[in-house]
């Protein structure tokens, strides 16, 4: 066990760009700390309001305060990589220009470091605030080994020099996720302990970062994961939260609902041009095909993991995004029965997909009671339920997963003057992925 004392120095970088508005506070929330022995390496990333002028205040006042000048903007990372260049502490942080550390962050956090030589990071909670620096909600920070189902380490952490020359430095091509690849980089080098306090004011506000540029953090975070991959893939596997892993590559790559649909309909076009005739698992294996080529985490070569296609199609099968989760009853119909599909919820999608795929029953109309806010699915629009009114079909099939909707929607029909007898419902059945 570590000795406990304040002999240590901690270097703290503090990059600003343009945050003149609170800038002075986040410096003297550094200054502050009852744990003293720091240095505070302020570097202006080509700032053109007043930011360089407050930072050579504070260094004109304290012999703690060290001002970088980088005149250009670099962005963050880069910033960070020249900051702690010049950094001589045992142990390092950052901080931004609109945050501020509690009273005692950072003895908290190293009190908490010093008690194994097996402890290379340390992290805690936080609160929200907004520009006022009113409260708005308190972040309990997720255990490390989540790591894998995104960036839990938040904003107020500590890790130690010998690490931080261990893995290198911040890499410049990933502002905005900077950040979580660093910290995915460290995983597996020593233990990463959650501080269960709250040390830590994190400033919500119109000029936010990640507010500002959300669609650009889920990219940049997507090429941090990609870079990554192998590594966390096979940790993730450990903990058996692999699926969970590939669920966050795939939403972060773009891989929506909307998105698979489509990929859906390109497959099935595909195979009826080359006149395959194959069943469901030949598209979920296609389609699987096509999500990993999206994804691109695989190296050439990689190409025939079946393995790894099988984890992909069983997580993407059993998420929101997936169209087709119910195989179409078709114990219950004659070939070329002509079919209205009663419902376009998650089992009407599936009926309609499996009819696209099999073509043993012809498919007339989509019904929904909420059609105007249903979308398309293999260029079929969702109607209105009097539109089968003088309409030619042989049944109805009800899809619904609770037997108390398809009796309600039965009532809806019979209302319409349409006889029950041509209503048929079955429980639906899922499909799991087969190979």
């Amino acid at each position: 066990m570590k000795k406990n004392n304040h002999v240590d120095l901690i270097s703290i970088v503090l990059p600003v760009y343009n945050g003149e508005e609170y800038l002075a506070e986040a410096i003297e929330s550094v200054l502050n700390q009852s744990y003293s022995n720091l240095e505070l390496i302020i570097v202006n990333d080509g700032s053109t309001d007043k930011s360089l002028e407050i930072a050579n205040l504070y260094a004109d006042s304290d012999s703690r305060v060290l001002v970088i000048d980088n005149r250009a903007n670099l962005k963050l990372p880069k910033t960070l990589n020249v900051g702690f260049s010049k950094a001589k502490g045992q142990y390092f942080s950052w901080t931004s220009a609109d945050n501020i550390y509690k009273e005692k962050a950072i003895e908290e956090l190293h009190n908490e470091i010093q008690k194994s030589d097996d402890t290379i990071m340390v992290y805690s909670d936080y609160t929200c605030i907004d520009s006022k620096g009113d409260f708005q909600k308190k972040i309990v920070v997720h255990e490390i080994n989540d790591m894998m189902k995104g960036n839990v380490i938040g904003a107020c952490f500590l890790y130690t020099r010998t690490i931080a020359e261990e893995i290198g430095e911040y890499d410049e091509n990933l502002f905005l996720a900077e950040d979580y690849d660093y910290w995915i980089r460290m995983l597996g080098h020593g233990e990463i302990i959650h501080v269960n306090n709250d040390l830590y004011l994190y400033r919500l506000h119109s000029k936010s970062l990640t507010e500002e540029k959300k669609e650009y953090v889920n990219q940049q975070t997507y090429k941090a994961l990609k870079k990554n991959f192998k590594s966390l893939y096979i940790r993730a596997k450990d903990l058996h939260i692999q699926n969970e892993l590939l669920m966050q590559i795939i939403i972060r790559k773009g891989i929506n609902a909307d998105y698979i649909d489509k990929l859906f309909e390109q497959v099935i076009d595909e195979r009826n041009n080359n006149y395959i005739d194959d069943n469901y698992f030949f598209i979920q294996k296609e389609l699987s095909k096509k999500i990993l080529s999206d994804i691109e985490l695989l190296n050439e070569g990689d190409n025939n993991d079946d393995s790894l296609i099988k984890e992909i199609m069983d997580t993407v099968c059993s998420s929101a995004i997936w169209p087709i989760m119910y195989d179409f009853p078709n114990d219950l119909f004659e070939s070329k029965d002509r079919i209205v599909i009663y419902g376009a919820g998650k089992v009407g999608k599936s009926y309609v997909g499996m009819i696209r795929i099999m073509n043993n029953v012809q498919l007339v109309k989509w019904v929904d009671r909420d059609s105007i806010n249903k979308p398309s699915f293999c260029g079929i629009n969702p109607d209105e339920p009097k539109s089968l009114l003088g309409l030619n079909y042989d049944y109805i099939l009800v899809a619904a997963d609770l037997e108390d909707v398809y009796r309600k929607i039965v009532e809806d029909i019979c209302f319409m003057g349409i006889n029950k007898a041509v209503v048929k419902w079955v429980k639906p059945q899922k499909i799991g992925y087969s190979s």
